[in-house]
Order: C-alpha cells, then sequence, then structure tokens
C-alpha cells in the first residue's frame, strides 16, 4: 500500500509542467522566425523587417534564458563557455 502512495505523491507533474513552458517559448519563438522568413520573402518595408528581425531575436535569447532557469544553472553555464570557446577561435 505504502509504494502506490509514494508513486502517486512522486507524479511527474512538475517535470512535464517544465517541459511544457519551454515548449510554449520555442513555439513563440519559431512563429517568429517563420514570420521573418515570410516578411523578407515578400519583401516588407524597412521598419517591419526590422520589427521581426527584433521580435525573432528577443524570442532567441528569451528561449535561451527561459531554458536555463528551467532546466538549472548548467545550461547557462555550458552555453557561456561554448561562447567563450567560440570567440577563442582564430579564423584565418
Amino acid at each position: 500500500m505504502q509504494s502506490i502512495e509514494k508513486e502517486i505523491s512522486a507524479s511527474p507533474a512538475p517535470r512535464s509542467r517544465k517541459w511544457w513552458f519551454i515548449a510554449v517559448g520555442a513555439a513563440v519563438c519559431l512563429v517568429c522566425w517563420v514570420a521573418l522568413g515570410v516578411g523578407l520573402f515578400i519583401g516588407v518595408d524597412k521598419g517591419l523587417r526590422l520589427g521581426l528581425v527584433l521580435a525573432a531575436a528577443v524570442t532567441t535569447e528569451g528561449l535561451f534564458w527561459l531554458t536555463a532557469a528551467v532546466l538549472g544553472v548548467r545550461l547557462f553555464e555550458a552555453r557561456r563557455e561554448l561562447w567563450r570557446r567560440v570567440r577563442g577561435l582564430r579564423l584565418g
């Protein structure tokens, strides 16, 4: 009887809620990038193009921060280390 209670109390709801936040953020980011692509394809004016680029950039950065907040600081530290390595490369 106790093992059933432990299984019920250890439900995966918090984990699925975390992934739900990431999925919503990724969907918003994807919509912004698709809108940017469509805008570039149909040739929107400069002001709207700037707005689309800004929205895509902000949602992408927001998705990184949301993922780091949901999954923990280790992901953020790994991203920072990756950027450090990329910046340290000497091309040419």
